[in-house]
């Protein structure tokens, strides 16, 4: 979906690092991953993170990182 948009609408990724990913499973609360993680080509260690770890993270995880981006912005 992302790679979609980029391509489609000139969208850039916005913490969506395979850093922000790793952050993220650290604050517990994953699921498991329903099928092998899309292509990342933004950043290609996040589609590996995500085959090694096996877990999802949900945008909600990411919400006190987005809106402190948003504060400083």
């Amino acid at each position: 979906m992302t790679a979609n948009a980029m391509a489609r609408h000139g969208a850039r990724p916005w913490r969506m690092t395979a850093a922000d990913y790793t952050a993220a499973l650290g604050k517990g609360g994953s699921t498991p991953l329903a099928g092998p993680p899309a292509a990342s080509p933004w950043d290609p260690g996040l589609a590996l993170a995500m085959e090694a770890s096996g877990s999802t993270v949900m945008e909600e995880r990411l919400l006190p990182a987005l809106l402190s981006d948003l504060t400083r912005a």
